[in-house]
């Protein structure tokens, strides 16, 4: 990903970049690959795809090759205004904070992918009772597992080839939305500390 939903809470309003996008570190999405079990040959979908590409590049470098990506900066186009006729087996993306609502975008979400549908977001979208109704009350397409991550990333408009980042304010974690679970949510955590920028890290 892409954009970011919750902008780090260090940047005050007037520094925060065109759209809110926001980048998710290479590192945070192979530690997504390597924990969630997805088939290579199904069709992904990044609807809020930077023009950075960094979901899209590690999902390439894993072998993924069924790939469409809404390059947000350049389209401006809201994945509201999706057709839902075309489907898709995966929606995979960190969502622009700007330009979007919680509700609406997850249930858009699950129109679109027929399988899975994981997202990047801090973890008190948990909360709320709209939420909760509208989002997790939903035995068709339910939340099946989020991905915590134990130390903060700080998410930023640029980004690192090595994967590494500096920590920030906001608790992130994969939410994946599974069709036809019929489990109970389970929580899982990525141990991230090996990526964390300290003072032996080129600047």
């Amino acid at each position: 990903m892409s954009q970011r939903y919750n902008r780090p809470n260090s940047r005050i309003k007037e520094e925060r970049n065109k759209n809110d996008s926001y980048i998710t570190p290479y590192s945070m999405i192979q530690q997504l690959l390597d924990v969630e079990v997805l088939d290579k040959n199904g069709t992904i979908l990044e609807p809020c795809c930077s023009i950075h590409r960094s979901i899209p590049t590690i999902l390439i470098k894993n072998g993924f090759t069924n790939i469409t990506e809404n390059i947000y900066e350049e389209t401006e186009k809201s994945f509201l205004d999706f057709d839902e006729t075309i489907q898709y087996d995966y929606i995979i993306s960190n969502t622009p904070y700007g330009n979007k609502n919680f509700i609406n975008f997850v249930n858009k979400a699950k129109k679109i992918a027929k399988k899975k549908v994981i997202l990047l977001y801090p973890l008190n979208c948990l909360n709320g009772v709209e939420r909760y109704n509208k989002v997790y009350n939903d035995e068709e397409y339910k939340l099946a597992r989020l991905y915590q991550f134990i130390r903060y990333p700080m998410l930023e408009d640029t980004i690192r080839e090595d994967g590494k980042y500096k920590t920030g304010m906001s608790i992130y974690a994969w939410y994946i939305w599974e069709k036809g679970y019929t489990g109970k949510a389970e929580i899982n955590w990525i141990d991230n500390n090996k990526y964390i920028l300290n003072s032996k890290d080129k600047k």
